[in-house]
């Protein structure tokens, strides 16, 4: 008998102690500075219009051949992260004679979000949000020979088409 109510009396303090952690794990939601992830006067597409791989690929491979030369700058946009810091790391930290190839295709393309921007002009460009994933490897040469530095990464890049 005393085992049993001792069972039951530890039973009580882990049921107990269960409602206590499902409390803990409430949330409440962050206030941000707008309720929307687009610009203002943007419209959002209620189905996305596929953007084309080979063109991805393509502006993709301009940038891996521009990767040790100012001319990156130029293929990075301005809502780039911290693009002034990446230059500096680039120029003072990677071989100057380094090359970044790609080694396959393009894979797991997914647009994330994509949106109508109106132009002055009454056009309008199509911004596309897009997730990719590439191996890449940087070859470049040090003392002991060359050296390659094999990679697989997923890149998030902002695509925009004229329409």
């Amino acid at each position: 008998m005393k085992y049993i109510s001792t069972l039951i009396l530890c039973l009580f303090f882990l049921v107990g102690s269960l409602s206590q952690a499902a409390e803990f794990r409430s949330f409440s939601v962050i206030q941000g500075q707008g309720d929307s992830l687009i610009p203002k006067g943007a419209t959002p597409l209620e189905t996305f219009e596929p953007v084309d791989p080979e063109l991805l690929e393509a502006a993709f491979k301009k940038v891996l051949e521009n990767y040790t030369n100012p001319k990156l700058s130029e293929n990075l946009g301005e809502s780039f992260y911290d693009k002034d810091r990446l230059l500096q790391t680039i120029a003072e930290v990677v071989p100057r004679d380094a090359v970044v190839e790609l080694l396959t295709p393009l894979s797991s393309v997914q647009t994330l979000q994509q949106y109508r921007l109106p132009n002055p002009d009454g056009s309008y460009t199509l911004v596309s949000i897009v997730s990719f994933v590439a191996q890449t490897r940087l070859r470049f040469n040090t003392s002991t020979g060359i050296r390659n530095s094999d990679g697989t990464n997923e890149y998030r890049v902002e695509v925009r088409q004229k329409g």
